[in-house]
C-alpha cells in the first residue's frame, strides 16, 4: 500500500531530504506564499530564505503570508494511496481549514479514499516529529486508523518552546497580541514563548542568546520529562542551535537531537536568529 504524508510548508523537513527507507511512503509539501513589499515568495524547494529574510526586514510593515488554497491541497490529496495531512496549528493559520475544505470536496467524489487531517498544534519541528512518528507507525505495520490515532496523540504530547529576537511579524499578522509581543531589540532582549493548546504564549524575556538558551533548558527541565527526542529549527542561527544541542546533551545524554534550517514560513515568524524547539 502507498502512503502519502502531505504537509504545508510550515514543516521544516523538505520532501527532497525525506528518507523513508521504503518506496511506499512519500512526503509532499504544499507551499505558503510570503508577501514582502511588492515581491511574492512561494515557499517551495526553490525559495531563497536568505533573500526573504532581508526583504522582510526592508519591508517589515507590509510583510504577510497566504496559506495554501483548497485546490492546492486537493492536487496532492488526489494521489493514489492512504493520505495523512499535517498543518501548522489551526490557531495560527487558515491552512487547516483550507485542507479540510479540500478533503470534503474529495470525499464527495471518492467515498473510499482513506485520508485524515491532523492539526499539529504547533509549527516547524513539530511537524517533523509527526512525520517521523507516522513513518514509524507505518513501518510497524499499523492500520491506517491506528496510524492516525497514534499521530494525533503524539501531537498532543509534543512540547514547543520558542526563543525569538522579535515577535514583530507574529504581532502584525494577528498571531500574537500586542501586549504579549514585547519587543526590545535595542536592548538585545529575547522573548521566550511556549506552545499552549495551539497558541503562542509568552513565558519570559531574557538578555542575549546565551540566556535564551538557558531559558529553553529551564523550560525542558520544568517539564520533568525523560527527554528522548529534540528537534531544533533555526533561522540563520546554526551557532546557537549547535550550542543548545550541546547543552541538552550535557543533561540528557541519550537524547536524539536533530537540527534544521527554517523554511520560508517559519523564517517569516521566527525572524532572523530565532529558534523553534520541540521535545518529547
Amino acid at each position: 500500500m502507498t502512503w502519502n504524508i502531505v504537509t504545508d510548508s510550515s514543516c521544516d523537513l523538505k520532501p527532497a531530504d525525506f528518507i523513508s527507507e521504503t518506496e511506499d511512503v512519500k512526503l509532499y509539501s504544499v507551499p505558503f506564499i510570503i508577501h514582502t513589499g511588492d515581491k511574492d515568495y512561494v515557499d517551495d524547494e526553490n525559495i531563497d530564505v536568505n533573500k526573504l529574510v532581508d526583504d522582510m526586514e526592508a519591508h517589515d510593515k507590509t510583510s504577510r503570508t497566504s496559506c495554501p488554497s483548497p485546490q492546492t491541497w486537493l492536487q496532492c490529496f488526489k494521489m493514489k494511496g492512504h493520505t495523512i495531512a499535517l498543518t501548522i496549528s489551526k490557531e495560527l493559520s487558515g491552512s487547516f481549514n483550507s485542507a479540510h475544505t479540500a478533503i470534503q470536496e474529495l470525499k464527495a467524489s471518492d467515498h473510499e479514499k482513506k485520508i485524515s487531517l491532523i492539526n499539529s498544534l504547533s509549527t516547524g519541528p513539530a511537524l517533523i516529529a509527526l512525520v517521523y512518528d507516522i513513518l514509524w507507525c507505518i513501518k510497524a505495520g499499523m492500520s491506517f486508523e491506528e496510524v492516525v490515532e497514534h499521530a494525533k496523540k503524539c501531537s498532543e504530547t509534543i512540547h514547543t518552546v520558542f526563543a525569538l529576537c522579535s515577535f514583530n511579524n507574529l504581532v502584525r499578522n494577528g498571531r500574537m497580541s500586542p501586549l504579549a509581543g514585547f519587543l526590545a531589540r535595542k536592548l538585545n532582549f529575547w522573548g521566550i514563548g511556549i506552545g499552549d493548546n495551539g497558541k503562542i504564549k509568552v513565558k519570559s524575556k531574557t538578555h542575549g542568546s546565551k540566556n535564551a538558551i538557558k531559558s529553553i533548558i529551564d523550560d525542558i527541565r520544568e517539564s520533568t520529562l525523560n527527554i528522548k527526542t529534540v528537534i531544533i529549527s533555526h533561522c540563520q542561527n546554526q551557532t546557537a542551535a549547535e550550542l543548545l544541542k550541546q547543552e541538552i546533551l550535557k543533561i540528557w545524554g541519550g537524547a536524539h537531537i536533530e537540527i534544521f534550517e527554517t523554511r520560508g514560513l517559519d523564517s517569516f515568524y521566527a525572524e532572523r536568529h530565532g529558534l523553534i524547539v520541540v521535545y518529547s
